[in-house]
């Protein structure tokens, strides 16, 4: 669903945004939501990982948007994908929209050059903010994600915070239904380094069995979009 005009700026002053969101109602409401405001233009909408490096590629944007899980393409998604893109396209702001909690897989995108954290399931404004925000070099965190990344903030820890932003890659990945072999092709990892993680995961979650990880993953979020 590639769309876009390549490499021109667009009428006025609006900042152009580029959408990613493998969801299409997903992904045809946020472009509503900009468009409406007068402030922002969408200059190109993917809905895979495979569109999306090619809007990154072709198309002239101030913003790029995207979804953090977008299991469709060829192309890997998730953190990979975010560094390639920040390395290769230095100018571009990243702003990720997520239902992430893990706490290292959040500071894992700040520390790679992602501008803002967008939780999908918080205010709309939050998606004009943070693109305002990136627009003067400043990091946007929408409420949930300031307040779990505060390290000041009282949080109950979980046995998920053990984790490195490796593993939760990999639990993300197998629990959605991918294979390790997969996994380790998608991820440029040996296959013995793949399975060393989920290995380690399942350690430190105190987990059994493929079926107990699967459930886990699942029921925090793991697997979600």
């Amino acid at each position: 669903m590639r769309t876009g005009s390549t490499r021109r700026r667009s009428a006025g002053t609006r900042i152009r945004v580029l959408v990613a969101d493998d969801h299409p109602a997903a992904l045809l409401g946020i472009c509503a939501t900009l468009e409406r405001s007068g402030s922002y233009t969408v200059v190109g909408q993917a809905r895979s990982t495979d569109e999306l490096i090619e809007l990154v590629e072709t198309i002239e944007a101030d913003v790029l948007l995207t979804d953090f899980s977008m299991p469709l393409g060829n192309e890997a998604d998730g953190l990979h994908l975010l560094s390639r893109i920040l390395r290769q396209f230095r100018s571009l702001r990243v702003i990720v929209l997520s239902m992430v909690r893990h706490t290292a897989t959040l500071k894992a995108m700040l520390r790679i050059g992602v501008i803002g954290l967008v939780d999908k399931h918080g205010p709309l404004r939050d998606i004009s903010d943070a693109i305002d925000r990136a627009m003067v070099g400043r990091v946007f965190l929408s409420h949930a994600y300031a307040y779990q990344l505060d390290p000041t903030a009282c949080r109950t820890p979980r046995a998920d915070d053990l984790l490195s932003a490796h593993e939760v890659e990999v639990i993300r990945r197998f629990a959605a239904g991918t294979s390790l072999a997969e996994i380790a092709v998608l991820l440029h990892r040996s296959r013995k380094t793949i399975s060393r993680q989920k290995r380690d995961a399942m350690r430190k979650l105190q987990l059994k069995s493929d079926t107990e990880l699967i459930d886990y993953a699942r029921a925090w979020g793991f697997a979600t979009p």
